[in-house]
This record gives C-alpha cells, structure tokens and sequence, in this order.
C-alpha cells in the first residue's frame, strides 16, 4: 500500500492519500491506547489535528489484509 502522510509533524490537519482505498483508521498514543478511529472507505481523508493532545502518535492505515503504519508527531 503506497501511502502520503502529510504534513508532519502536524498542527492542524493531517492528509492521508493512498493507491488503493483504505477501509478504516486508528490513531494510538504511546500508551496504546486508541485517541482516534475512523471507517474511511476512500483512497484518501483527513484527521482534525486539533482533537488531539501534542505528542508522537501511531497511525494505522487498514486495507483489505494490509495494515500500514507511520508515526504521527501532533505539534500545539
């Protein structure tokens, strides 16, 4: 799965385009814990930024089988 996680680190928004559609999304703190989850059904969203704390976070990208993960760092 070819992804573009954009910008980041991240202020406000975050970009999320992909080559094959993604089915859904889970942001995680360093915890583990989930902050943030998303059914998407698209090849491409958005995450409002401002929903969530400063700090490093991990996104998981799910499509169909194929999970991919970036980290995220959210900036205030």
């Amino acid at each position: 799965m070819v992804t573009k996680v954009y910008p980041n680190p991240v202020r406000n928004t975050l970009f999320i385009e992909s080559g094959q559609q993604i089915d859904y999304l889970r942001m995680f703190d360093l915890a583990g814990r989930v902050v943030y989850q998303a059914e998407v059904m698209d090849n491409q969203t958005t995450i409002d930024a401002n929903l969530l704390g400063g700090g490093l976070y991990i996104l998981q990208m799910v499509s169909g089988q194929q999970v991919k993960t970036h980290k995220i760092q959210v900036v205030k």
